[in-house]
């Protein structure tokens, strides 16, 4: 009986190669049957639901392939799987409607190899259940995945929304715009995972408060102040240059590295309706 059982743990490792070798065909296959039952993937182009489908179906192939192996590695793969599917703006629904899908599409394709190779049916019943051991164990890991970047965009989106009631707040208020802009930094601050931030307006001689994160922005006196606007345009090369060193201690100075710029329009009032706010990624 031992014998027998590694017999057919052989056999199935034979079609599980095999199957390996034919893994995109089967990949694009699945995709193109996602896109045709599921109307949350026909909105998604082929070859960006491809990667993440050819993934899933190596790691499902591999893990049959190899049983004793470490599955971390296959779940790490799935759990990406989720996560990408989620910002692809696909339900958790779809998603476990896809992985029947293309676990369907494996079987398939082990059927005709199988034939192809002389393979008996009961090898072909024992890989039939290792791929739907680990399919499921795809779609728990996946689908967890998903539900928790699901999650996560909801608290970015409740922590927007509360940043904006908030200098909203301030501007019913009837605060300087100095005022607002420096809330609008911290906010920035707050909610980007940026360790600076700055923000410019129109006034050809004021210049941007600065907001490390965790330490408040330094708003300096202007010229312009009393005209409405808050701080000046500053171009990348020059912005780390022209921080005024007296409003931060040394170690709260940042580091402003070129190529991690980002733009938001800047909330204030109608004066400064066409300033902007820029959020820099930097080092202390």
């Amino acid at each position: 009986m031992e014998a027998s059982t590694d017999e057919v743990r052989s056999d199935v490792q034979q079609l599980a190669a095999a199957l390996l070798d034919d893994v995109e065909r089967i990949a694009r296959l699945s995709v193109a049957r996602m896109q045709e039952l599921l109307p949350a993937y026909a909105k998604v182009p082929a070859e960006a639901l491809l990667p993440v489908t050819l993934t899933n179906t190596r790691s499902l192939l591999q893990a049959v392939l190899d049983p004793d192996a470490d599955p971390s590695r296959a779940e790490d793969h799935f759990r990406v799987s989720g996560e990408t599917r989620s910002r692809q703006g696909i339900t958790a629904d779809d998603l476990l409607q896809a992985w029947r899908i293309g676990v369907e599409s494996v079987r398939e394709a082990a059927h005709v190899v199988a034939g192809r190779l002389g393979i008996a049916d009961h090898v072909l019943l024992g890989f039939v259940e290792a791929t739907l051991q680990w399919g499921d164990v795809g779609m728990r890991v996946s689908a967890k995945a998903h539900r928790e970047a699901e999650i996560r965009e909801l608290e970015r989106l409740a922590a927007e929304q509360a940043a904006l009631r908030r200098v909203a707040t301030l501007v019913a208020q009837g605060a300087r715009p100095g005022e607002v802009f420096t809330a609008v930094n911290q906010e920035v601050a707050r909610l980007l995972p940026v360790t600076s931030t700055a923000m410019g307006g129109s006034s050809p001689t004021a210049r941007p408060p600065l907001s490390p994160r965790g330490v408040p922005a330094a708003v300096w006196p202007s010229p312009s102040a009393s005209a409405g606007t808050a701080g000046e345009t500053t171009s990348p090369d020059s912005f780390s240059e022209r921080v005024d060193r007296r409003a931060l201690t040394t170690s709260q100075m940042p580091r402003v590295r070129s190529g991690c710029m980002r733009w938001m329009p800047a909330i204030g009032r109608p004066s400064a309706a066409r300033s902007w706010s820029r959020a820099g990624c930097g080092a202390p």
